[in-house]
């Protein structure tokens, strides 16, 4: 009996939220107009421009097989620090350079195909995870801080902080190493494997850009209701914060391409955009969960990523103040932030040839 009220509750309640979101596209119609065509921009201008490269490398690394050879120089590191082999510290060397979620989706290709167990999967998503150099340089740094110097120190306190993770992970496992390379797979470097990788990295990225634009138009409704000004209020009051940076820390936990956002130049708040794209904010790990069709633990995902964006906003802090305190960045060249701007006519052309792809294998 307990069971079935249960059930009945979800339903009863996915309806009641399905009629609220209703109305409030309908109250709000010109607010999430606003806010898609904000969110849109972003897309074609910042995201696709600064991950659709590095998501082609790395589709191609793992369909040519690639990803057994590049990891064996770290073999020993692999071995005896994250206790994992060398095939798979490839792909925590991919996901550091491309970007949070091509890590996952590798990880759980190859749970699907039975190369790593169900357990492995779960504990290589947990550190296999970082937001790119090229977003963070190419678009959080550059346009919040004008400097590509910073962008280094965030990726750099982000990759310390996973490592730290790898290891914990490491010692509080007791499953054996697999060693993938024993089965020697053939490379597979000819074209085809390039136009698969291409299209591949096409049809991921338009799925992430459909993921943010949902997630603005649902941040616009909850703001709308009062949600995040209530939310911002008490984290300004906890933490004696402005309420300007506690709104757009809301603002990014739910939607991370929102950090470009935050207050220009103001270094006091670089340890708080390090910790926030070392967690990648809510929209990224619904992302994860499609991606893994719901087989990653979200529970072990969650606690990693608290304790890793922790370690590298303590990190970033470190590095600013002790290592990297002198470094010249100069905030008054205008110029600089107008010259990352991206035109959108490239971007709207991969969004087309997207769309053609997916209506050609449909």
């Amino acid at each position: 009996m307990s069971r079935k009220i249960t059930e009945l509750f979800k339903t009863y309640t996915l309806l009641f939220c399905i009629i609220v979101l209703a109305f409030a596209s309908i109250q709000f119609t010109d607010d999430i107009k606003v806010a898609a065509s904000v969110s849109i921009k972003n897309c074609l201008t910042l995201i696709i421009p600064s991950m659709y490269g590095f998501m082609i490398i790395a589709c191609f690394v793992l369909k040519s097989n690639l990803h057994t050879i590049m990891g064996k120089p770290f073999n020993l590191i692999a071995k005896y620090l994250f206790r994992i082999s060398s095939d798979e510290f490839s792909i925590f060397l991919i996901s550091i350079f491309s970007g949070y979620p091509v890590g996952v989706k590798i990880i759980y290709e190859l749970e699907s195909n039975g190369l790593i167990s169900k357990k492995r999967a779960e504990n290589l998503s947990c550190y296999c995870y970082s937001s790119g150099p090229a977003f963070i340089v190419g678009t959080v740094a550059t346009k919040l801080y004008r400097s590509i110097e910073v962008g280094m120190i965030i990726f750099l306190s982000i990759i310390i902080s996973n490592i730290i993770t790898g290891i914990v992970i490491a010692l509080l496992t007791k499953e054996r190493i697999y060693d993938s390379n024993k089965k020697n797979p053939k490379l597979n470097l000819g074209m085809d494997t390039f136009v698969n990788s291409v299209q591949t990295a096409a049809k991921s990225l338009f799925e992430v850009c459909i993921m943010v634009l949902m997630f603005s138009i649902f941040y616009t409704i909850i703001f709308k209701f009062g949600i995040i000004t209530f939310i911002a209020e008490n984290i300004s009051r906890l933490f004696n914060i402005n309420t300007d940076t506690s709104q757009q820390i809301v603002a990014s936990f739910f939607e991370i391409s929102n950090i470009s956002f935050f207050e220009q130049n103001n270094y006091l708040n670089l340890p708080v955009i390090t910790g926030l794209l070392s967690f990648g904010g809510i929209c990224v790990i619904i992302q994860i969960i499609a991606i893994s069709r719901g087989k990653v633990n979200i529970k072990k995902f969650l606690l990693a990523r608290i304790f890793s964006s922790i370690n590298a906003a303590i990190i970033c802090k470190v590095l600013t103040n002790y290592i990297f305190k002198n470094i010249a960045i100069n905030t008054f060249y205008d110029a600089q932030v107008k010259s990352t701007e991206y035109s959108i006519i490239p971007s709207l052309a991969l969004l087309l040839m997207t769309i053609i792809l997916l209506l050609k294998n449909d």
